[in-house]
């Protein structure tokens, strides 16, 4: 009996990539995210990393400023636009050491063409953050932005 070549190269790339405690973009743990207001009210909003999907489906990773009681604090969130899907949804990742994160969302669009966004973060107790999407079932990141 022959070895097969194809299930060989997969078992080792799947023991590489446990050795390495590398993990999909998807396997993060849940977030409890509810409390976290929406972006709707930010101020001095910026743009900093995204993405274009083949069906152009737009993910952005944006940050904007939230003014209370005289205090600005540093918010960020995700969003996705374009061509979407009822099937296509963005979530947000956020981590200490972007080994280890914990995901917000995912959010889904309401329908074919609307636009939708996570819940905004305040960065008091994580230090990075990045916007990721499902779009046709493909899921990609932003890099990791460093607040």
């Amino acid at each position: 009996m022959r070895p097969n070549h194809n299930v060989l190269a997969v078992t080792a790339i799947a023991f590489a990539v446990a050795a390495l405690g590398l993990a999909p973009a998807s396997a993060a743990p849940a977030l409890d995210c509810s409390g976290w207001w929406y972006p709707d009210h930010a101020e001095d909003v910026r743009g900093l990393k995204a993405m274009v999907h083949p069906d152009k489906v737009y993910t952005t990773l944006w940050r904007g400023m939230q003014n209370t009681g005289g205090i600005r604090t540093e918010h960020f969130w995700a969003s996705i636009d374009g061509n979407t899907t009822r099937q296509d949804g963005v979530w947000i990742d956020v981590s200490n050491n972007q080994r280890d994160w914990e995901q917000c969302g995912p959010f889904y669009a309401g329908g074919n063409g609307q636009p939708v966004a996570t819940r905004a973060v305040r960065f008091a107790h994580w230090t990075w953050v990045r916007g990721c999407s499902i779009v046709r079932g493909s899921i990609a990141c932003t890099s990791w932005q460093h607040t």
